[in-house]
């Protein structure tokens, strides 16, 4: 099983709790981190037993890293969009937290950006990819319950 090399960019506390991750997956290696708060990269590094030249206080560097298949881009949500851009245009898979954007427009700009593009774009939407979400979906769709007409 090949395995994809991750990015962070910005290492709030929710990419803390997303970087945990790491230590159990089978299919992922986080590499690379960015931020410009030089304790957090340290800290990082410590944890997660990453190589020195991985730890990058510009965003723009870790975006352009050959050795990076995916960004998990954690930043605030104002700078969502200016930041997926950037990595779309550097041909980079990208899991943004939510929200990922803030308008509509900003949505169809980021679709246009991506036509053509064999890229994965996606929110952090963690319900989307539970087992048991799938296993409802299907249980649904067969109407195993019956005929559902509310769900709250």
């Amino acid at each position: 099983m090949e395995k994809l090399n991750w990015g962070i960019i910005g290492l709030g506390r929710i990419a803390d709790n997303f970087s945990k991750g790491f230590f159990y997956a089978k299919n992922a290696n986080l590499i690379a981190v960015a931020s410009s708060d030089t304790k957090k990269l340290e800290k990082y590094k410590e944890t997660h037993k990453l190589d020195s030249k991985f730890l990058f206080n510009n965003y723009d560097d870790l975006i352009q890293c050959k050795d990076i298949d995916i960004i998990y881009l954690a930043l605030p949500n104002n700078l969502h969009y200016d930041w997926a851009k950037k990595i779309i245009e550097n041909n980079k898979n990208i899991l943004v937290e939510k929200p990922a954007l803030l308008s509509l427009l900003e949505s169809q700009s980021i679709y246009n950006e991506l036509d053509g593009k064999n890229l994965l774009f996606t929110e952090a939407f963690i319900y989307r990819y539970l087992p048991y979400l799938k296993a409802l979906i299907e249980i649904l769709k067969d109407q195993q319950l019956g005929n559902i007409f509310l769900m709250e």
